[in-house]
């Protein structure tokens, strides 16, 4: 089961990786601020909050389900709208591309800094765990 988490989470990094540099560069080119950070910061909240609702309205779940659930909600999902956001000619759709950028952004990077506490999610969620 290991290998199947680590190349799920490999390729999780995959996409993770170049968004950051997207966002970075976004960053540097002054094309996003503070008002942008923010909404991504709070797109990432709500998919955090409705993943975590799944799991409670679940109440019993895989003792690895969270390491595959709220990166595939969290990254992999708003990485496959990414694109299409990206390229229509609709500019709310381009500016959600943005904030989608970001989300994936921040949420990458968060869930390595506090992959530890995050890790235990599902007892602070008092989710009933099994193998």
């Amino acid at each position: 089961m290991g290998i199947v988490i680590g190349l799920f989470l490999l390729m999780v990094f995959s996409v993770v990786l170049p968004t950051i540099g997207t966002t970075g560069y976004m960053l540097w080119k002054r094309k996003i601020g503070g008002k942008e950070i923010g909404l991504g910061l709070l797109v990432s909240l709500i998919l955090f909050l409705l993943t975590s609702l799944s799991y409670l309205l679940q109440k019993e779940a895989w003792v690895f389900g969270y390491l595959f659930r709220y990166p595939l909600i969290m990254i992999v999902v708003p990485s496959l709208f990414y694109p299409y956001f990206l390229k229509s000619k609709k500019p709310i759709l381009n500016y959600w591309s943005t904030l989608l950028a970001i989300s994936i952004s921040l949420t990458g990077i968060l869930g390595v800094v506090f992959y530890e506490p995050f890790s235990h999610i599902m007892e602070f969620l008092q989710i009933k765990t099994h193998h």
